[in-house]
This record gives C-alpha cells, structure tokens and sequence, in this order.
C-alpha cells in the first residue's frame, strides 16, 4: 500500500506538471516570435509571426494580441499582402474570444471577401463557417 504523504505528493507534483507546462510552452512561443519579430527586416516575415504571436496571446493578452494586429493591418493592406486575409481572420477571433460578436462579424466578412479576391478557399470557409458561429451566438438565425 502506498503512504498517504506519497499520493499527495505525486498528486501535488503531477497538478503542477499539468498547470505549469502549458504556460512554460505558450511563454516559450511567445518569446521565440517577439525576438523573430524584432530581429528581420523582411516585412512579410514581420507580418506573418505578428500574426502567428497574436493567436498565441489570443487566450491570455487579448488586448495586446488585438493591439499587434491593428498594429500591422495598414502595413500588410498598403503591400497588397496575400496574409491579409489571415489577419482579419484573426481579428474576428479574437474579437469572438472576447465576446465582442458584431466586431468579430465585421473581421469575419472582411476575410471572407479578401480570401475570394485571393482564391484562398480555406480562409474563405472558415470565415463563413465563424460567421455561422456568431451569428448562432446571437440567435440570429432565420428558422422560418
């Protein structure tokens, strides 16, 4: 039989492995993108882990992560930018995530329509599909 102490121990330790790890992860991440981002001069790279660091803060910072896609929005729209698309996407996620659901419909249209004009099929489905969601949250479907 195993002491008492022992199975709160290993329980104590297990809680910890299973409350810190994700966080040490998402940190992880997160610092890796910051320091791509500060150190290329390559816009597009800088746009792109812009955005993949604003999914990655979507769930913790969602007013930075919000702030960050502002931020780059008018720079990848004035480059014609095949990942704008991606970037109002991602808006409407997290304005979604922060229950903000006619500005997260505005982002979702906005990416439907640019992912038409650019032939990119899997944003455009995924903005519909998002748009459904919200508008399901807001029981504004038609049942008639």
């Amino acid at each position: 039989m195993i002491p008492k102490a022992s199975i709160y121990y290993y329980f104590t330790l297990l809680l910890h492995l299973v409350l810190f790890i994700p966080l040490y992860a998402q940190n992880s991440t997160v610092d890796s993108l910051r320091q791509i981002i500060d150190n290329t001069s390559d816009e597009l790279t800088r746009i792109e882990n812009t955005n993949f660091l604003a999914l990655a803060l979507m769930e913790n910072e969602p007013e930075e992560a919000l702030a960050l896609l502002q931020q780059i929005y008018p720079t990848a729209k004035a480059l014609g930018n095949p990942i704008l698309a991606d970037i109002s996407h991602s808006l409407g996620r997290i304005h979604n995530a922060n229950n903000q659901l006619d500005s997260a419909l505005v982002a979702y249209e906005r990416a439907f329509t640019q992912a038409q004009q650019l032939n990119n099929w899997s944003i455009a489905v995924r903005s519909l599909s998002n748009q459904a969601y919200v508008y399901d949250q807001q029981n504004q479907f038609d049942t008639g």
